[in-house]
C-alpha cells in the first residue's frame, strides 16, 4: 500500500472517530440531560410539597381557632336558645361578638360568621352580612353531615374569590348552627419557585398557579378563573345553582380529560392542550380533599429557564469536549509513530529496490558479456554465479555448474588447495588479486587456455 493511501486510510480513520465521539457523546448528552429534566420536576415538586406542608401546618391553626368558637359554652348555650326561639340575653350576645371579634384579628383571617340551622346570619363580624340568607352555599349544606367543610366562592360584589372554612355548632350530637372564618387568599403565598433559578419571570399563559376545590377550576388573587378541562352542561348548572362561580367567567386551558382525575393522587402530569403545547401539572394537597394548590407550567418554558439540576451540564459538556480532545491528541500521536515507521519502512523499500536494480544492471552486464565468467567463493572455491558465454563454453547448463568447485574444471594447479601456493597468493601486495593464467576443460578432454 502506498504512503498516500495510508494517509488517506487515516484521514478516514480519524474522521469516523470524531463522529462517533460526537454521536456518542451527542447521545450521552441527550439522556443526560432527559435525566436533568427529571431532576428538575422532581425538585420542583420538592419545592411545592415544602410549601404546602407549610401552608397545612398554618391552615392547622385556623382549624384549632375555629374549634375554640364551636366548643364555646357562650356560643353553644346561645344558638340553643335560638334554636328554641328563645332570645339570648344581652351579655351573651356581647360575649359571643367579642369572641368573632378576636378570631377575625387573626392573621389570615378577614371575618367571621354564625349561621343557624337555616342559613342566616345571625351573628358577624361584617355588618353587612348579618341577616342574610347563605344557605345555598355547599359548605352550610356539608357541614350538616361533617363536622367541618372548605368552601370557594366568587363574591357577587367584589368579584374577588374567597376561601371559606366552616365547622358546625354542636351541642352533643344535635346540630346548632355553623362557624364561618373568610380566609384570606394571602395565606396561600401564590407564587412559583423559580426566581432562585431564572432571571426570565414566566409569562401567565406559561406558568398558572392556583387553588382549586375540585382538581379542575383553578382561582387565585385576581378575578381569573380557569379550568383543566372545558366544563360540562351538568357543571355549569351545578356551579348556578350553588352561586360558586359563574360559569361564563371561566375559561378552560383545553386539557383533555384522560388521566386528570389522577393528578390528585400522582402529584404529577405531563399533559398537552388541544393546540399541542405541552404543559407540568404539580399538585399538592392543602385540606384533604377540599383543597388542592395546583401549578400548571409550559413544558418548553420550564425546561429552558428552570434549571436547578442543570445547572452543572456545562461541566459536563467541557468534559465531552476534553476527552474528545485527548481522543483526537491520542490518534494524531499514533498517527506520527505509525508515519514515522512508514518513512522507515519507505526509505529501506527504496533500498532493496536500488539493490534490485543494481543486481539486474550486474547481470545484464555479465550476461551480455561474450566471455565466460564465474564468480566463486574467496575461501571455499565454491562457484557461485555464471553467465550464459561460460556455460556454452562448457556446455552444461547453469544449475550443472553452480555450486561446484572451480577445481573440477581447471587443469592447472590447484588454486583452492590450501597449499603454499595459495598461501603466497593471499600474501600478496594487495591480497586481493587471484587473477591466473591456466587450462580449462571443456567438453570431452578439450583444455583451453584462460585467464
Amino acid at each position: 500500500m502506498k504512503y498516500s493511501n495510508i494517509i488517506f486510510l487515516y484521514i478516514v480513520m480519524a474522521i469516523s472517530l470524531v463522529v462517533l465521539v460526537l454521536f456518542g457523546g451527542s447521545l450521552v448528552f441527550y439522556m443526560h440531560q432527559q435525566e436533568l429534566v427529571r431532576e428538575d420536576i422532581s425538585t420542583y415538586r420538592y419545592s411545592l410539597a415544602q410549601e404546602a406542608e407549610r401552608i397545612r401546618q398554618t391552615f392547622g391553626q385556623i382549624t384549632s381557632v375555629s374549634g375554640l368558637l364551636a366548643n364555646n359554652p357562650v356560643i353553644i348555650n346561645t344558638m340553643d336558645k335560638r334554636m328554641h326561639r328563645i332570645a339570648p340575653s344581652p351579655v351573651a350576645r356581647q360575649i359571643v361578638e367579642k369572641n368573632l371579634g378576636a378570631v377575625a384579628d387573626v392573621e389570615n383571617i378577614t371575618a367571621v360568621f354564625l349561621l343557624d340551622l337555616e342559613g342566616k346570619c345571625v351573628y358577624g363580624t361584617v355588618p353587612d352580612a348579618i341577616g342574610k340568607d347563605y344557605g345555598f352555599a355547599g359548605y352550610f349544606h356539608n357541614i350538616i353531615t361533617d363536622e367541618s367543610d372548605l368552601y370557594v366562592a366568587m363574591n357577587v360584589a367584589t368579584k374577588q374569590n374567597e376561601i371559606y372554612y366552616a365547622r358546625a355548632v354542636k351541642n352533643g350530637n344535635l346540630p346548632l348552627g355553623v362557624i364561618v372564618l373568610k380566609i384570606s387568599l394571602d395565606f396561600f403565598h401564590l407564587r412559583s419557585f423559580t426566581t432562585a433559578f431564572t432571571a426570565t419571570p414566566p409569562e401567565p399563559e406559561e406558568m398558572r398557579i392556583g387553588l382549586s376545590a375540585d382538581s379542575n377550576i383553578l382561582f387565585d388573587t385576581t378575578e381569573k378563573l380557569v379550568s383543566l378541562q372545558s366544563l360540562t352542561e351538568e357543571q355549569q348548572e351545578i356551579l348556578r345553582g350553588s352561586q360558586q362561580f359563574p360559569p361564563e367567567r371561566v375559561q378552560s386551558l383545553g386539557f383533555t380529560p384522560y388521566g386528570l382525575d389522577t393528578l390528585a393522587t400522582t402529584g404529577f402530569l405531563s399533559k398537552k392542550t388541544a393546540d399541542g403545547n405541552e404543559y407540568y401539572l404539580f399538585c399538592q394537597p392543602l385540606a384533604g380533599d377540599d383543597l388542592a394548590l395546583i401549578h400548571v407550567v409550559k413544558k418548553a418554558w420550564f425546561e429552558e429557564n428552570y434549571r436547578p439540576a442543570s445547572l452543572g451540564s456545562s461541566s459536563f459538556i467541557m468534559l465531552l469536549f476534553l476527552l474528545l480532545a485527548v481522543m483526537l491528541a491520542l490518534l494524531y500521536m499514533a498517527n506520527r509513530r505509525h508515519r514515522q515507521a512508514l518513512s522507515a519502512a519507505a526509505t529501506l523499500e527504496r533500498e532493496a529496490e536500488q539493490r534490485i536494480q543494481d543486481k539486474e544492471k550486474y547481470e545484464a552486464i555479465i550476461n551480455r558479456n561474450p566471455q565466460g565468467f564465474w564468480l566463486s567463493d574467496f575461501e571455499s572455491g565454491i562457484i557461485l554465479e555464471v553467465n550464459q558465454s561460460l556455460c556454452q563454453l562448457l556446455q552444461l547448463s547453469p544449475d550443472e555448474i553452480i555450486g561446484r568447485n572451480v577445481n573440477e574444471f581447471l587443469a592447472t594447479k590447484d588454486v583452492y588447495s590450501g597449499g603454499k601456493e595459495k598461501e603466497e597468493t593471499a600474501a600478496g601486495k594487495e591480497g586481493l588479486d587471484v587473477s591466473q593464467e591456466g587450462k580449462l576443460r571443456v567438453g570431452k578432454g578439450i583444455l583451453l587456455h584462460v585467464l
